[in-house]
């Protein structure tokens, strides 16, 4: 028993020591999906007339507006 751990404490200093290889980080799916997202709010949001103003400013028809 003692010869084992005296094998890997001995072996624990021999490990190799290797370099780490820096790559450039790979955006995951989700973010590109949030870029894109964000990059088409952004387009949407800077047109002239957004549409959120063109639906909110349209009114009903006399008929709906009376039901409830």
């Amino acid at each position: 028993m003692s010869r084992s751990s005296a094998s890997m404490s001995a072996n624990w200093g021999s490990v190799p020591q290797t370099r780490a290889v820096v790559t450039p980080h790979q955006p995951s799916r989700q973010q590109d999906r949030a870029r894109h997202m964000t990059d088409s709010l952004a387009r949407w949001l800077s047109e002239p007339e957004p549409r959120i103003v063109m639906l909110g400013a349209q009114c009903r028809p006399a008929r709906e507006a009376g039901r409830k």
